[in-house]
């Protein structure tokens, strides 16, 4: 009878034990419970911090992390999503997940260098990723930074040789980075693809205009402004290449027009001295140039014209005048 009662003695410690450890784990767990039903009921910043408290306990349940980042994500602070998709995304089984969604996150609330970082992670992982090439590929492009995106968005064609958007976003880079006429393949291929594609159209006339196409160039341009005539900018093209094919007066009827409706436009001011100049009629290239020069005082195309229209009528003092204003100019600010 002693022996037994001695068992039942030494089993209450362990029992205690027990009932100890699973008090604890029921008290996370009503943590947890709780800091989700205060979220629903409509008090999210004291359901939040019970969460974050409860995550502190136990950082590895990923399922609360997770509905603690589409919270933060729906009604901010957007920060402290961001900081959980970045514990998420050192661990390996979430990582490529966790990585895609802090990029999209990091991208839309303009958090350029994070996002950068994110993407860079996530092509590592899978360097041809479709849709991770073409997200960086135009961070690089908006950020100014056309060389960097152009082998990113040549990757995402590759994955989808299909999409029409992604060999105009290569034009676009390419003709930002100064590779004109590496401009005119993407922008042929996206025609292929989409063959009323407006900007393809448009681009492509600059793209043939600055590589010695006019012809070509004339083309599309025409096709633009039979179905945009309001878009001076391609109008403009149109009458430079007018000019290269020695049409001079439909050209100065063309950029006459620019003018009409853009009675601003340097470009097109230029362009119309350059005309007039075949003519030889200097004055005119002055009356026209000089109101420019107020607000426009670093072109030096602008200068330069000046000083030729003052030598075409013999203004021998004032070509000098603006010889000096023009040799003081900074090169670079052309």
């Amino acid at each position: 009878m002693r022996r037994r009662w001695k068992l039942f003695c030494s089993a209450i410690p362990a029992i205690a034990v027990l009932y100890l450890c699973f008090a604890h784990l029921n008290g996370k767990r009503d943590l947890r419970i709780q800091g989700l039903q205060e979220m629903k009921s409509g008090d999210a910043e004291f359901g939040e911090s019970l969460l974050e408290e409860y995550l502190t306990q136990n950082p590895s349940d990923k399922k609360t992390r997770d509905e603690l980042i589409k919270n933060y994500t729906r009604f901010g602070p957007v920060e402290k999503a961001i900081g959980h998709l970045k514990i998420l995304s050192s661990d390996v089984e979430s990582k490529e997940d966790s990585l895609r969604k802090l990029a999209a996150l990091t991208i839309k609330s303009s958090n350029f260098a994070l996002a950068e970082e994110s993407l860079i992670s996530l092509l590592k992982l899978q360097p041809g990723d479709f849709a991770a090439n073409l997200a960086l590929a135009e961070l690089y492009f908006n950020s100014g930074r056309p060389a960097d995106a152009i082998p990113l968005i040549e990757a995402s064609i590759k994955a989808d040789s299909k999409r029409s958007a992604s060999y105009l976003l290569l034009a676009d880079a390419l003709g930002e980075a100064g590779r004109n006429q590496e401009m005119i393949k993407p922008l042929e291929t996206c025609l292929q693809i989409a063959p009323n594609e407006f900007a393809a159209h448009a681009n492509l006339a600059f793209a043939y205009y600055t590589s010695g196409r006019s012809d070509e160039a004339v083309v599309q341009a025409e096709w633009c402004l039979a179905r945009q005539p309001d878009f001076h900018k391609v109008r403009l093209i149109l009458a430079q290449a007018q000019r290269d094919q020695g049409e001079y007066d439909a050209s100065l009827a063309t950029v006459k027009t620019v003018l009409s409706a853009e009675p601003e436009n340097l470009d097109a001011a230029l362009l119309q001295a350059d005309l007039l100049f075949f003519r030889g009629n200097g004055q005119d290239v002055y009356d026209s140039l000089i109101p420019f020069y107020e607000h426009h005082q670093d072109s030096r195309k602008l200068i330069s014209h000046l000083m030729r229209a003052a030598i075409a009528r013999g203004e021998r003092e004032q070509a000098k005048h603006w010889q000096k204003i023009l040799a003081d100019l900074i090169p670079e600010k052309e």
